[in-house]
């Protein structure tokens, strides 16, 4: 089930989504036998732009290079 919570959108159509840029913190430290307890916080980078940026130089040319041109376009007004 999707949109729970932020980095948990609900997709309506197929595309590239941003949720955010995200770090793990450790709550509590435990033994190599148990799991370890994290949270989840937000940071402000890599933006969308710098992700994105990075991206580019992966999708050669492909559907996803233009789709991500776009999106740098829309950012940049």
């Amino acid at each position: 089930m999707q949109g729970k919570k932020e980095i948990d959108p609900v997709i309506k159509k197929p595309g590239i989504y941003f949720v955010g840029s995200y770090k793990f913190k450790m709550i509590k430290k435990t033994t190599m036998f148990e799991q370890g307890e994290y949270d989840i916080i937000k940071i402000n980078k890599p933006t969308e732009k710098e992700v994105l940026e990075k991206l580019l130089k992966y999708a050669k040319d492909t559907i996803w290079k233009q789709r991500i041109l776009i999106r740098l376009k829309e950012l940049d007004r």
